[in-house]
């Protein structure tokens, strides 16, 4: 079975004649026909980690929606509300000037 992983930093190789680049963020199968023969690049921890270690990482788990007893838990400020614009004073018209 095919592993998944996600590219860490950038880095160009390659493959028949032509260079390829890996931009960083890249996920990648490790069957990919890119890859065949270069497991060693997959294993390198400074250029790849298994897409599963990074979902985890980044999800940090499920959200707590409520307090356990006697837990508090940090609120954020309620956001500003949004304020209509103020409505622009009309220039005089037909050559008439305030006086």
């Amino acid at each position: 079975m095919a592993t998944i992983y996600r590219c860490l930093r950038a880095f160009a190789l390659g493959a028949n004649g032509i260079t390829k680049v890996v931009p960083a963020g890249k996920v990648v199968s490790s069957d990919d026909p890119l890859f065949k023969g270069r497991q060693d690049l997959l294993a390198d921890k400074t250029k790849f980690e298994p897409l599963d270690t990074y979902i985890g990482r980044s999800l940090g788990g499920p959200e707590q929606t409520s307090a356990a007893p006697g837990e508090k838990r940090e609120l954020s400020a309620p956001a500003e509300p949004k304020r209509a614009p103020r409505p622009r004073k009309q220039a005089a018209k037909n050559g008439e000037e305030g006086s």
